[in-house]
């Protein structure tokens, strides 16, 4: 845990000792993505300077779903594009606060101020590579992402070796999606 492994061409993980939660990095053409990046402040620091190693600026963010922990950012990944699902990006938007407040009472060292500032994602896919799998199972507006040629499958929090799959109970049809 705690530094940056490449695990496929181009696509690097950060574990965070948190949950085991995943940080992502992938590579595309304009730069970097980084996907789900957190937890702790430490730990964002420590991203950052992991992506400074690689020498390609950061061009995008992407949470696969809204919930707090999945809608950090760090200064230095700079002033770029965040994206979620449009349905994610509008549970965030809505629970902006929500989530300053549980990243505040969870997390250490974070910047409040850059808590859930996500856009949705053109339809297009913008600069996030891959397949977007909007499936809607654990939160709304929950998405994977299909790097096919990588061999890859990011896939939030529906894959733990530490927590079991939670429902967002908001939604029907939970265990179909």
């Amino acid at each position: 845990m705690g530094k940056l492994n490449q695990v496929a061409d181009g696509v690097w993980v950060r574990q965070s000792e948190w949950v085991w939660s995943n940080s992502i990095v992938v590579r595309v053409d304009d730069g970097l993505v980084l996907i789900d990046p957190g937890i702790h402040g430490t730990e964002l620091s420590q991203l950052a300077d992991d992506v400074e190693q690689l020498g390609l600026p950061v061009c995008a963010g992407f949470a696969t779903h809204p919930h707090w922990d999945h809608l950090l950012w760090h200064p230095r990944f700079g002033d770029v594009p965040r994206y979620a699902t449009p349905a994610a990006a509008e549970v965030a938007r809505q629970a902006r606060e929500r989530a300053r407040t549980m990243a505040a009472e969870s997390a250490s060292g974070i910047s409040l101020d850059l808590v859930a500032q996500v856009t949705p994602l053109p339809a297009d896919g913008g600069p996030v590579p891959g397949e977007i799998i909007d499936h809607r199972a654990h939160a709304v507006g929950h998405a994977a992402i299909l790097l096919a040629d990588r061999g890859v499958l990011l896939a939030g929090d529906m894959l733990s070796d530490v927590l079991i799959p939670l429902f967002d109970v908001r939604q029907d049809g939970q265990l179909a999606a």
